[in-house]
């Protein structure tokens, strides 16, 4: 592999002890502003108990302050699934919400203590961690003083020692990239900050020159660049790489789209999204863009339409819709197609609501304060928008929580600090 410029700004990272134990195979979806790498995008959460007392088979779903339900029912009704046993009801289950004293910007679920179920990672002003029970039942936030405006998280080993590290971004308009090392669970030691040039909204991890360590891919939006930490398997990160993007970059999804094995860089920028494919020896070929529309709030890359390759998904909060671009199988795609979904749509996930193989789509609709779901119908095209009560939605992480094989979903309301837990389950 060709050697890199001068490194001349070294990034450290930020590791708590515990071991990575619920790594996924890969070959599940990206984005949906997880910032989580090495672990399964198709896990699941359940309830939130703030205090730290509810038993180990409790829902917090009592009708105190924390672990309420939300207000109003689900307008996204049950769908049904042909089984080898008859029919099968799935239905994704109103969240159970829980005061937390972040405002939530950026979260991530991952196993950090080694008990083989997922935690919850939260940033937004400061680090709060969520230990699981078990059974998708949280203890008390542990929780990390930041500097202001710290809202970006992205996880993985980024060191190679077996353990789950946490890299953090500020989203001032000079960011900072923040890197702790574990000094025992719940514990951090803090190296940085280092500089960036210019504001961060996101970031994410992936190992981009298949080198065995996790790089860091960090959209800039000041400079509208995306720039790249890459990593020396030694705890010491190199800025050394700048793209330029036609518009200020929000979010970038490291995923492969043309399926040659290599890691690919997916963003989504001002009117539309743009690719950048990798060359397999750390370099990336000249950008190409395709048209989404106006105000791409979060993009994600999965199988929409079934066929083996990686299409992508945009919210045009804009034009009040999702964008689907379906891959021709070489990293190429079709014009955008635009499903409506509700006001002001942001930061789509994909779960199989139904448990028909085909990955639905939700969404955070800012400008009505609920979740907007679309169902597949098998082809990547999507059945008319169905809506959930649920308040103000930020950032959606689809993981199984609670031990029951089924995916749920993780909410964070970025406005009114909670964290919400919406757990599906099927019946029949």
């Amino acid at each position: 592999m060709p050697e890199r410029r001068s490194r001349a700004h070294h990034l450290l990272l930020l590791l708590p002890s515990a071991a990575l134990a619920c790594g996924g195979d890969g070959a599940g979806p990206s984005g949906g502003g997880t910032g989580t790498t090495g672990t399964d995008p198709a896990m699941s959460t359940s309830g939130v108990d703030p205090t730290g007392d509810a038993p180990a088979d409790s829902t917090s779903s009592d009708g105190g302050a924390n672990g309420t339900s939300a207000d109003g029912s689900s307008t996204a009704a049950a769908e049904s699934s042909e089984s080898s046993g008859g029919t099968t009801a799935c239905v994704l289950g109103d969240p159970i919400w829980s005061d937390v004293d972040s405002f939530a910007l950026d979260v991530a679920v991952v196993d950090l203590d080694n008990d083989h179920v997922l935690d919850v990672v939260l940033a937004g002003g400061s680090l709060s961690l969520l230990f699981n029970r078990g059974d998708g039942v949280f203890g008390a936030p542990t929780d990390f003083g930041l500097p202001a405006g710290f809202g970006a998280v992205a996880s993985g080993d980024f060191n190679g020692d077996d353990k789950v590290d946490l890299m953090l971004a500020s989203r001032s308009a000079l960011a900072e990239l923040t890197y702790w090392q574990g000094a025992g669970v719940p514990g951090f030691t803090q190296y940085g900050p280092y500089p960036v040039d210019g504001g961060v909204r996101t970031i994410s991890a992936a190992d981009l020159d298949l080198d065995g360590d996790l790089d860091v891919v960090v959209p800039v939006s000041g400079t509208s660049t995306l720039q790249i930490a890459w990593n020396d398997g030694g705890m010491e990160f190199a800025l050394d790489d700048q793209f330029p993007t036609a518009g200020a970059p929000y979010e970038v999804v490291p995923a492969d789209v043309d399926g040659d094995g290599l890691v690919d860089l997916v963003y989504g920028e001002d009117g539309g999204i743009g690719v950048r494919l990798n060359d397999g020896e750390g370099h990336f070929d000249d950008a190409t863009s395709w048209v989404a529309g106006s105000g791409v709030l979060g993009i994600l890359v999965a199988d929409l339409d079934g066929d083996g390759d990686a299409d992508i998904a945009a919210a045009v909060g804009g034009d009040d819709t999702i964008g689907v671009l379906r891959n021709a199988g070489d990293g190429t795609f079709a014009a955008m197609v635009h499903s409506p979904v509700g006001d002001a749509p942001r930061f789509p996930a994909v779960i199989d609501l139904d448990s028909d193989g085909a990955l639905d789509i939700v969404c955070g609709n800012a400008g009505d304060a609920n979740l907007g779901i679309l169902r597949n119908l098998g082809d990547g095209t999507f059945a008319d928008h169905e809506t959930m009560a649920t308040g103000d939605v930020g950032r959606i992480v689809a993981g199984e929580l609670n031990g029951d094989g089924m995916t749920d979903l993780v909410l964070a309301d970025d406005v009114g600090q909670r964290l919400g837990m919406a757990l599906s389950h099927c019946e029949g």
